[in-house]
């Protein structure tokens, strides 16, 4: 089954659960599940009800009211995936570094101000007016077919996908599957925004449609002056690494629709002009950090 229809059958799963109730990762070593060490009992079995978490609810919910349109042709995804493919060396190496002089307990608040001394130096002017020039040219083959896409993967694709995702994986998963943690997506998530959103306000780099307005999507405005939104790195590359990364090393069956969900969202963001392809790459670099940082840290993992 096409990635396309699988997601749309599991929005349908999860509107029906709510209403009753390929790619290249870092390397980490998965537990075993706890699933595997508990001994069957000779209770008698009572009929049990999935109940999804309050915040799952609401993703799912939001796909009723704004079910998602046919989404990015997979030619028009090559460009971010081989950028988010891109990153996966680097962020090995970064994160090794951690290890070795933080251990491996939980630190978040150390986490993030280590990893903002590993993110990529900004991009010089001469390679953001190359990368302009791309993005102008993605502009002049826009279709309205894409362009509905692209705004719904805006609105969808920094959190809800990945809470529905979840949903699902909890509910629908085997016995060797460890079992995903609302909790912790949400603090992968939120670590990534963090560190992605500090760095941001640093560098002060505009975002592609503000510097050329020519390029924005139609229902984006623009005053005069601004200097932000501003998109190195990109936030919603690096909540959407983090999420992929974090369900894909529970679920290694599921990685390549996840990473098909994660090159949607990415190229969302350069069809409407709101990120260059180097905003995605060290948005992408900084999702990796954290998601390792999680699974470890967490006891999902080794390092």
């Amino acid at each position: 089954m096409a990635p396309r229809f699988v997601l749309v059958a599991l929005l349908a799963v999860g509107a029906l659960v709510i209403g009753t109730t390929g790619s290249h990762y870092l390397t980490v070593t998965p537990l075993k599940s706890a699933s595997k060490q508990k001994k069957p009992t000779t209770k008698k079995a009572t009929p049990s009800t999935i109940i999804s978490s309050p915040v799952a609810e609401d993703a799912g919910k939001s796909f009723v009211t704004d079910p998602p349109p046919a989404l990015l042709d997979p030619n028009e995804l090559k460009a971010a995936t081989a950028l988010i493919n891109s990153q996966k060396s680097a962020a090995a190496k970064a994160i090794g570094s951690y290890w070795a002089s933080h251990g491996t307990s939980v630190d978040d608040a150390g986490f993030v101000t280590w990893a903002a001394t590993q993110i990529p130096p900004s991009p010089v002017a001469t390679q953001r007016q190359t990368e302009i020039k791309t993005l102008e040219k993605l502009k002049s083959g826009r279709s309205a077919a894409g362009l509905s896409a692209a705004r719904w993967l805006d609105r969808h694709g920094s959190q809800d996908v990945w809470r529905v995702y979840l949903t699902s994986q909890t509910d629908f998963r085997s016995g060797t599957e460890q079992k995903p943690s609302t909790k912790e997506l949400d603090v992968a998530i939120n670590l990534a925004n963090k560190i992605a959103g500090q760095a941001s306000s640093k560098a002060k780099l505009s975002a592609p449609y503000i510097v050329e307005p020519t390029i924005k999507d139609d229902q984006k405005s623009v005053s005069a002056g601004a200097t932000c939104p501003c998109s190195y790195p990109s936030s919603t590359a690096a909540r959407s690494a983090a999420a992929v990364a974090y369900l894909g090393a529970l679920s290694p069956e599921r990685r390549g629709e996840y990473a098909w969900m994660q090159s949607q969202v990415n190229t969302g963001e350069l069809y409407r002009a709101d990120a260059y392809p180097s905003d995605l790459g060290a948005g992408t670099f900084i999702g990796d950090l954290v998601s390792t940082y999680v699974l470890v840290t967490r006891g999902h993992a080794n390092p």
